[in-house]
């Protein structure tokens, strides 16, 4: 299956995806550099699109979203262990009983 990276909707939102990345690093968009993309293609392209991109790859692109009902993904699948944090036991006050 063949992708983009995407990370925005279209390619008019690529200038907040960097505003954001910015923030997120703690730096302006002068500090930042290179870890900012060069050009504004991550955004979500249609089936069409995909299909022209990657057309030496027979089959890279789905013709049908339907032809991913084959992929199973599963969040255990990652091989990442979520840390696990405490939770304090919460108890009830006044805010939340009925007077």
């Amino acid at each position: 299956m063949a992708t983009n990276d995407v990370r925005y909707a279209s390619a008019q939102l690529r200038r907040v995806h960097d505003v954001l990345t910015c923030v997120r690093a703690g730096l302006t968009v002068d500090e930042i550099g290179r870890r900012l993309p060069c050009n504004a293609e991550r955004f979500l392209k249609r089936p069409a699109e995909m299909a022209a991109l990657f057309r030496r790859f027979a089959g890279g692109a789905a013709r049908d979203p339907r032809d991913c009902r084959a992929m199973r993904l599963h969040l255990a699948d990652l091989g990442y262990t979520f840390p696990r944090y405490p939770v304090p036991e919460v108890r009830h006050s006044r805010v939340f009983s009925r007077r």
